[in-house]
């Protein structure tokens, strides 16, 4: 999933709680117990992020809890240059409202993800 996918998802899954910024996500991630790992997805063009193991840390790397799969933030010395290079990209659709990239253009989710988001709400 994307950034803006992941964020914007609050509003079906926790609607009572205002939206996360870049940074916070982020830094909740490298506080948790869990690890991330990121790739840009030829797919689509974009930097997407999954859950990953500490085992992928060890043979990918990365910064604290991220684990880069791929080159995409080959610049990045540590986890707030990832975080200045997401926000440059993606901060924009997400003060938007644009949370969903679908047949290569951005815009709001499809009805299949509004109701996988509203699932999750119902179980959360």
């Amino acid at each position: 999933m994307t950034i803006p996918f992941i964020i914007g998802s609050r509003f079906y899954i926790e609607p009572s709680e205002k939206l996360q910024t870049i940074t916070e996500f982020i830094d909740e991630i490298n506080r948790s117990s869990y690890y991330v790992n990121t790739l840009e997805c030829w797919g689509i063009g974009e930097h997407v992020f999954s859950l990953s193991s500490n085992e992928d840390k060890n043979i990918y790397g990365g910064f604290d809890n991220i684990v880069i799969i791929d080159n995409s933030f080959e610049k990045a010395k540590n986890s707030s240059d990832i975080i200045k290079e997401l926000e440059t990209k993606y901060s924009d659709y997400i003060r938007s409202g644009i949370y969903s990239k679908t047949d290569g253009e951005w815009g709001d989710y499809t009805e299949k993800d509004k109701n996988r988001l509203s699932e999750l709400r119902n179980n959360y």
